[in-house]
């Protein structure tokens, strides 16, 4: 991502004059802006028009020229080129949502999120969620409560790279959101295939 999209993108999430550096506190406002000024748009798909994946400039021109939102495919890539051209040391993964499966039941993965490593800690970034999202990053070096918009989300190990994305519902049950393996890098063609 050059300069000047990487200038539309934070005009667009409204960081534009705001000094950036590469630590927690900017991924979570970079997090925190996006998922406010970006919307889920997937009306491509109702309007019969083709959805590019496989390239990232048509997904910037959707998103910074046209002024529209995305699905989780296209909103992820577009945060994780510009964390990487921020300097995060990011990656894109690929995850299954697991909301409302039975016991028995498995999906595809099929979800696109970022793996990021800042200042010492390991986080899982979706701005485009799932159900219930994560309007902050994730930490997945623990598996203590971590409170989203008051709601109570937390990261439960499956192995040293298998994770589980958990939310406390109202009835007080612990759900399963996502489950992700931190070495499952995704890439474009991943992305085209899965788009299908």
């Amino acid at each position: 991502m050059n300069q000047k999209k990487v200038d539309q993108y934070l005009t667009r999430l409204g960081m534009v004059d705001k000094p950036l550096t590469v630590c927690k506190k900017t991924l979570f406002a970079l997090q925190h802006q996006h998922l406010t000024r970006i919307p889920f748009d997937n009306m491509d798909i109702h309007m019969s028009r083709p959805i590019v994946v496989d390239k990232i400039e048509p997904i910037l021109e959707k998103m910074l020229v046209n002024n529209r939102g995305g699905f989780c495919i296209e909103q992820n890539q577009a945060f994780y080129h510009l964390l990487q051209a921020l300097g995060f040391d990011a990656k894109m993964l690929f995850c299954h949502a697991t909301v409302g499966l039975l016991p028995g039941q498995f999906r595809p993965r099929t979800h696109l999120m970022i793996f990021v490593v800042v200042d010492g800690e390991r986080f899982v970034v979706d701005v485009a969620g799932s159900t219930v999202g994560t309007p902050l990053p994730l930490s997945i070096d623990h598996e203590d409560v971590q409170w989203m918009n008051e709601e109570p989300h937390r990261v439960q190990r499956v192995s040293d790279r298998e994770f589980i994305h958990q939310h406390l519902y109202d009835d007080g049950q612990w759900r399963d959101i996502k489950a992700f393996h931190i070495e499952m890098i995704a890439n474009y063609a991943d992305c085209n295939m899965i788009n299908w």
